[in-house]
Order: structure tokens, then sequence, then C-alpha cells
């Protein structure tokens, strides 16, 4: 996050990995909120990922495992 000052306003420049948000530092309080919900989606997406990734992984794992025991 960096502030740069364009004529009379300042601004903070916010960069996420999917855009980035340049915010005038009047309107700072409601993008704030607006970040917090963004953040909240984003970490609760990559949770939801983690879980499937790591149920794939446990079937993977219950497959050979049952391929060994048989074996």
């Amino acid at each position: 996050m960096k502030e740069v000052k364009t004529g009379i306003y300042k601004r903070i420049i916010i960069r996420l990995p999917e855009k980035e948000l340049t915010i005038p530092v009047k309107n700072l309080e409601s993008k704030i909120k607006e970040l917090n919900i963004l953040i909240k989606e984003r970490s609760q997406d990559l949770e939801k990922r983690g879980k499937r990734e790591n149920i794939e992984r446990l079937k993977k794992i219950c497959k050979t495992g049952n391929l060994l025991m048989r074996g």
C-alpha cells in the first residue's frame, strides 16, 4: 500500500493479485469495508480449494492403500 498525492487529494494505492485499487482518502472507510469483504471471500475460496485438494489426495492414498493391502 502506498500513498500518492494527485492534485489536491491524496490517494492510496493498494495492489491485490486480481486488481489494483486507487482510493481517494475521503472514501477510505467504505473502501476498507469492501476490501475486508473481498479478503474474507478470497480466504474462504482458498480454504475450500485446500479442502478439495486434501480430499482428492486422501482418495488417492486410500486407493493405493487398498491395492497394497490386497497385494
